[in-house]
């Protein structure tokens, strides 16, 4: 029996890997398998660079939409519903929904750019909440300009 597994396994080596050198070398058309784009160092280099910078973006995402998601709690913890930032926000996702369905692969930058927008307005909208509670608790106290 063990005779036999080890001529089975054998033959199925040498199957594959004459489909691999033929799979390598077609110039039909077809399609090489996934793992092909990895066949030299450089092309394997290139592929863990684009990954890494799958993940930093990946990880800046998660980092900006959590800051968001904190300035939401505080706005809630002030009793503040942002009803203008949240339509803006819709407005603008709305209208990069194109720019994304155009770029190759779900930009994950374009994700970004509009959460960190998102967190600078919620930031904004919270700071000045708490800029007005200040002004009230203090009557002598000004705003500066703009707020």
């Amino acid at each position: 029996l063990n005779g036999k597994l080890a001529q089975t396994i054998l033959s199925f080596c040498r199957r594959a890997a004459t489909e691999s050198s033929q799979v390598s070398s077609n110039s039909r058309g077809k399609p090489s398998p996934s793992w092909a784009r990895w066949t030299s160092p450089s092309k394997l280099e290139a592929a863990r660079d684009a990954a890494a910078k799958r993940l930093r973006h990946a990880k800046a995402l998660r980092d900006a939409e959590r800051s968001a998601t904190l300035e939401l709690g505080k706005l809630a913890e002030l009793g503040v519903y942002p009803t203008a930032e949240l339509a803006l926000m819709r407005r603008q996702s709305q209208g990069q929904e194109g720019e994304a369905a155009d770029s190759e692969g779900g930009d994950l930058s374009v994700d970004l750019e509009q959460a960190r927008r998102k967190l600078g307005l919620l930031r904004s909208r919270r700071e000045a909440t708490e800029l007005q509670l200040q002004v009230q608790d203090h009557p002598g106290m000004t705003a500066p300009p703009g707020y």
